[in-house]
């Protein structure tokens, strides 16, 4: 059998994993699973595996489900070997005489029986593997090892895989690897309007994206989304995870009727398409990448500095690899933005959480929300200054104290309690005891509203009309035509 390798390219704790994968192995283990959070490099682990295995004459299947991944794989491999690899999809030239193929699920098909004598099945993302065409071909190598890989071994319905694995392998936790500054920290922040998921039924173990999609509407939603992305992450690479392609189309729309360069892409756009957009992102040219069941998993984009979830679901591992997203180092921290209530369903990205072959067991913390909307820890937090959640619904703590740009901007007219009330989840009384408290005299909501300038300027672009801004900032059609005539 090969025995691992120790090159000086790989971290510690990735030879601790390649250790404990041979291991595995010598205990009689045929079928292993390896749980490494996003961004922690097990791409770098079952290449280095590959080689070790290619460089003894025996041949290696990895297996991926989307075609940036065989991409990804092949340069991972490429860069730590001089072994020759093949690529098995269509346009591809193939090369079965190579000791390394690197394919897609898809792409198999007829072409399978040119793949032979594999030693060694790994499996990337395999918590897509209960699917039957996962398990079908990988019963055609019935002696050959086989290796998964996930940051998220659980099905979506959360239920683990020891009908298909017999040991699983976890590395260094999210927390483990944030503090030595391998993955990045983050803060996460609540939307003030979460969406809407009371009465949406259930499908395939998570919410129906039918229901979740008629009862959130896409442009209230996206100007939800681009006021948190002003307020908490402006200027930053962003990501934002949408219910369907209509709701993401109708997000980058609005993006960019704001003023910042977005796109939408989705399994659909073609594969040129895709790439052009992706290197756009990378280069600073988008800013914002509107996406559908895509960018969740797999794909390589370090850049990415905030993260907006704008899809509520039940499932674990779907929030995990949406957040991971933007978890890459290189950053100071990573704005993730929540406007779902999946926090208070799944917790914190760097929760305890243990990983097993029957599923997984989550140490929710015990967390609240600042007044500016962060995500924290109770602990972390005097209790006075913050809003404490019970995972179903706020419930004030102590006194809540405005923020002195919210009072400001209470000041200059450009938003009423009313309105101070629904951006910070509290009563219309507690708006008006904090602005007593800072002696500033409240007023009738009705007073006069002073439009701020970017929405003037923004109405004199065309970008938007009259309808469109009393909508957005809550007051009265008549408000907003006075605002613009003073």
């Amino acid at each position: 059998m090969p025995q691992p390798q120790k090159p000086s390219q790989l971290r510690d704790y990735q030879v601790k994993v390649i250790e404990q994968i041979h291991e595995s192995w010598a205990k009689g283990h045929r079928s292993t699973i390896v749980q490494m959070p996003t961004g922690s490099g097990k791409t770098h682990v079952f290449a280095q595996i590959a080689k070790d295995f290619g460089a003894k004459g025996k041949r290696v299947l990895v297996l991926t489900h989307r075609h940036e991944l065989v991409r990804q794989a092949a340069d991972k491999i490429v860069a730590i070997s001089d072994l020759p690899i093949g690529i098995v999809k269509a346009r591809a030239t193939p090369n079965y005489d190579a000791p390394i193929q690197i394919a897609t699920i898809g792409s198999l098909g007829s072409r399978i029986k040119n793949v032979k004598n594999i030693s060694l099945v790994i499996v990337d993302e395999c918590h897509h593997a209960p699917a039957t065409q996962w398990q079908e071909t990988i019963e055609l190598f019935p002696t050959a090892k086989i290796l998964g890989f996930s940051a998220t071994p659980v099905r979506w319905d959360g239920k683990g895989f020891q009908d298909l694995f017999d040991d699983i392998i976890c590395g260094e936790d999210i927390r483990q690897l944030i503090d030595r500054a391998y993955l990045s920290d983050y803060h996460l922040y609540a939307s003030p309007t979460a969406m809407a998921t009371q009465d949406v039924s259930t499908s395939d173990g998570d919410y129906s994206l039918k229901d979740l999609a008629q009862k959130n509407n896409p442009i209230e939603l996206a100007a939800h989304l681009i006021d948190s992305y002003h307020r908490h992450a402006k200027g930053l690479q962003a990501i934002v995870f949408a219910i369907n392609v209509d709701h993401s189309i109708s997000i980058a729309k609005r993006y960019n009727l704001a003023g910042i360069p977005a796109v939408h892409i989705d399994g659909n756009t073609s594969t040129y398409e895709r790439e052009v957009l992706l290197n756009k992102f990378r280069l600073g040219e988008v800013k914002v990448l509107s996406n559908c069941n895509l960018l969740d998993e797999g794909i390589d984009l370090p850049n990415v500095g905030c993260v907006q979830i704008a899809r509520p679901t039940k499932s674990l591992s779907r929030y995990m690899q949406m957040l991971g997203r933007g978890l890459r180092p290189d950053k100071d921290r990573a704005i993730l933005i929540d406007h779902t209530q999946n926090y208070q369903i799944h917790g914190l990205p760097d929760e305890k959480r243990s990983w097993g072959l029957d599923g997984v067991e989550t140490k929710l913390s015990k967390i609240g929300v600042t007044p500016d909307r962060q995500i924290v820890r109770i602990k972390e937090f005097n209790s006075r200054d913050i809003v404490e959640l019970d995972y179903i619904t706020l419930v004030q703590v102590g006194r809540f104290n405005l923020p002195d740009e919210a009072v400001n901007r209470y000041v200059d007219k450009t938003v009423n309690t009313n309105q101070l009330s629904k951006e910070f989840g509290v009563s219309h009384n507690a708006i008006t005891a904090s602005l007593k408290r800072q002696g500033i005299p409240t007023r009738n909501s009705r007073e006069q509203y002073n439009l701020p300038d970017e929405a003037v300027q923004r109405y004199v672009d065309k970008t938007v009309d009259i309808n469109q801004l009393s909508k957005e900032f809550g007051v009265s059609h008549n408000a907003i035509t006075a605002s613009l005539k003073r």
